[in-house]
Order: C-alpha cells, then structure tokens, then sequence
C-alpha cells in the first residue's frame, strides 16, 4: 500500500506541504497509466487567418469600436442562433439568455417537435437549454416579440428583461393599433411581471466572419516575445526592502492589485507539524445563408467568432464555445484582461511600457474564460470550438475541465505549440481542423435600422 511506502513520521515546517505530500501520492499513479499519445492533424496548408468585420452606419455619432460591445454581443449571438432553424419551420427566431455578469446560460431557435405543424419557440428552447438551474434576474435577447406562451415561460423562469430585435413584419409601434397587436396580451403579462423589454438598437450594420480570412503575415505582428530576466531576491530581504524592478512577484502583485485582491504575508507561531503515519486504515474501514440552415460545427464554430469580436485586444482577438454532449452550449469565453481590470492601465503591447506589463503574462485566454465562466458540471466529454490553436496553459485547462473534442480553425502559432500538441495527445485529444464547407465561407449577419423594422 502506498502508506508503507512513506516514512512513518513526517516532520514538516510548513503545515501545506505536508498536506500536498499526501495528496501528491494517489495522482502519481494515476498518471503513470495515461493513454497512448496520439499525433494531432497537421494544419491544412495555405489556410489563412479569419476575420469578423463589424460595419456602422455613417450617423454613429463616435459609438463605433473595434470590437463588439456587449448589447451588440448578445444580439448577434441571438441572431446567429435564429440561422440554425430548419427550412420546415414556419417561424424563424433565436433566443439567448444572460445572467448579471454577462454570462450566456441558455441559448434555442425555433424547432420542430414530433409533428410537422407542431414548433417549439425559441425562447421555450432557450430556457430549457440552459446549463444554470436558477435564471432569477437574468436577461433574453430574442429576435422576434415573445408571444403569449413564451412570454410566461420568462415570468415562471425569473427572466427580468427582454430585448428583442423584430416586432410584426411590415408595422410599426407609432402605426400599429393597439386592438390589432398580436403581441398585446404578452406585453400585457410581461408589465404586469414587471419584466422590462424594449427593441434592439445599435449603431451596428453587419457582422461578417470570414472563413477565408487574411493572410497572416499581414493580419498579425510577428514580434517574438521579448523576455526579461530578473534577478532572485537575497535570501532574507524584506519587502520593504527589495527593489521593484528584482521582484519576481511584480506581475502577480500588479494583477492582484489591479482585480481588488487582497494579499498579505502569512504569519504564525507554529513551527512544525508532525504527521504520525504508522497507523494505517483496516481493510474492512470504509475510505472516505437563410435558406441553408447552418450545421453544429459551423454554428459553434460562428459562436467562437462572434465571442472572438468581444475581445479588445487590437492584435488577436480568439473565442471559444464549450458545447456538451447534448449539442447545448455550456460555456464562452475571449481573450482578455482579468475582471475588474481598468482599461485605462491595459498594455496590449507585446513589451513593457510607461510601467505598465505587456499583455502576454496578464491576458486570460479564450479557453480558460470559457471554462471558468461556464458551467464546469456539463464539461464532461464536451467539445471545444476555439479559433486559434490552444497554447500550452490553456490545453492544461482543456483537459481538466473533461472536454474529449477539440476543434480548431486557425493554427498559425503551429510551430511555437509542439508542448501544447503533446499535452492533448497524451490525453487522449485529437484536435481536428475545421474547414467550412464549399460556399460557406462566409456568414454575414445583417442589422437593419431601428426605423427600418417592427419596433
């Protein structure tokens, strides 16, 4: 038994590695029995980098940015959901839902149930596809007017607001009476809930992703990393006394300090520890295109997309969609600076400037953010779509979160991620490409005017 292979008395001066000794044992044997590495696709050749286009109207009165804002976010995703619904389906909507912290917890489009004249709405979907249990204060972007049905599925599941992109088709609400509006006993029920919903409005025109890209040497900065070496501290230096610029914690801190996490020395009086492990357990103790809807691949691969136009780095923007077994999404994320990080103190250079880090130490990537602001219980043999090759750190997270797919459509870095490739091979991962099919190679997602729809 492992017991007797440790010494019968552990005298320790710090009370967590004694802890850690005992919880390393179990794992080393665990690894020993890992899979046969498998080797992962090679990238197809000539494939370029993609790009997701954002276009403003010309009367954007200074709202346009580089990168999606988060009212704009939602929607798109809402209507990039709508382009699942099958031919067959005679209402065509998309629905997503949000919770405080921006989160997406549920997403649905229209589908058909069993009988060919029997849909099941978006929104219901939506609710129903959810990977929280409580929806209490969370928010619906939908793309068109919840009807009657729908709208007490929000009221019964918590839902506090509705933005919705389309009223009815061809009127207005300075035109349409109210004694011939099909949605007047589901506005009705909504202000008597007090749930708040209003229409859609956005300075945004388009949203294009193109499969086909750019080329990469023209859409990215080549500059190799430039690293730093620093110094170690002299043994018994203080704080107060070591220099910043030696101070191998100086990134650490900057960042703890940055998200509002208070940090301090640990002090005690206790100087050592002894773990007595002579005694061991009795065997018999217990131990304790509109036309064409779009596939899977193609939609999560959009998802990732559409997620990647959040992020505000002006140099790589990545996204990733976590979908489980289910074909539910539980989890999406974008690279970008920790939480609670002030834009205005953000260095996306790739070298220390004005005092301030470069990105590369600091940037939580696409895959962890996927992954922490997910639902990790519906992880579990999951598929990961990510728009750029998974870097070392973040395979590590891939592949304690459970996910058994990885799906990949830029694969520039190939060279620079041989640890990376080894990780997931090991575990028994085979990342695979993914190559759009013939005439989809672009997905554009119009907005049109407020004016220019029913509001």
């Amino acid at each position: 038994m492992m017991w007797k292979n440790l010494s019968t008395s552990i005298k320790l001066a710090s009370p967590i590695a004694a802890f850690y000794c005992l919880w390393r044992t179990k794992p080393l044997q665990a690894e020993s029995s890992s899979p046969q590495p498998t080797t992962p696709q090679s990238p197809t050749p000539g494939l370029k980098d993609p790009r997701v286009d954002l276009v403003y109207s010309s009367d954007n009165g200074g709202g346009q940015t580089k990168y999606l804002k988060w009212e704009d976010y939602f929607m798109a995703i809402t209507l990039l959901a709508e382009r699942r619904c099958k031919d067959i389906c005679q209402t065509r909507a998309g629905a997503s839902i949000f919770d405080e912290t921006n989160k997406i917890v549920g997403i649905g489009n229209t589908s058909k149930i069993l009988h060919k004249d029997a849909e099941c709405h978006a929104e219901l979907n939506a609710v129903l596809n959810r990977n929280i249990n409580d929806l209490k204060n969370s928010k619906m972007y939908v793309s068109n007017f919840p009807c009657n049905e729908c709208a007490k599925c929000i009221i019964q599941s918590g839902i506090k607001s509705v933005v919705y992109y389309t009223n009815k088709k061809g009127t207005t609400e300075a035109t349409q009476k109210e004694e011939n509006d099909p949605y007047k006993d589901s506005k009705y029920m909504l202000e008597e809930a007090e749930v708040n919903f209003k229409p859609f409005q956005t300075f945004l025109r388009q949203i294009t992703i193109d499969f086909r890209g750019k080329d990469p040497k023209s859409g990215t900065n080549s500059q190799k990393d430039q690293t730093q070496k620093k110094n170690k501290a002299p043994k018994g230096k203080t704080e107060a006394t070591q220099k910043e610029e030696n101070d191998q914690c100086k990134i650490s801190k900057y960042m703890l300090e940055e998200a509002e996490v208070s940090f301090k020395f640990f002090k005690t009086f206790l100087r050592q520890i002894t773990i007595d492990l002579r005694e061991t357990p009795k065997e018999n103790e217990d131990s304790i295109t509109i036309k064409t809807p779009l596939t899977d691949e193609e939609f999560f691969m959009a998802m990732a997309f559409v997620a990647s136009a959040r992020s505000k780095d002006p140099r790589t923007q990545v996204g990733a969609c976590i979908v489980n077994e289910e074909k539910k999404v539980v989890g999406i994320g974008f690279n970008g600076m920790p939480l609670r990080f002030n834009d205005a103190n953000t260095n996306w250079g790739k070298v220390e400037k004005h005092g301030l880090p470069s990105k590369d130490p600091i940037v939580c990537h696409a895959e962890m953010n996927a992954v922490l602001f997910g639902n990790a219980a519906e992880m579990q043999n999951s598929t990961i779509y990510v728009t750029l090759f998974p870097c070392e750190e973040c395979a590590k997270v891939v592949i304690k979160a459970g996910i058994k797919k990885v799906y990949f459509y830029s694969d520039k870095n190939h060279d620079r991620n041989p640890f990376s490739r080894k990780l997931l091979g090991d575990a028994g991962l085979e990342p695979e490409q993914f190559n759009p099919r013939p005439g989809r190679e672009k997905i554009v997602i119009n907005i049109e005017r407020l004016d220019e729809r029913c509001t």
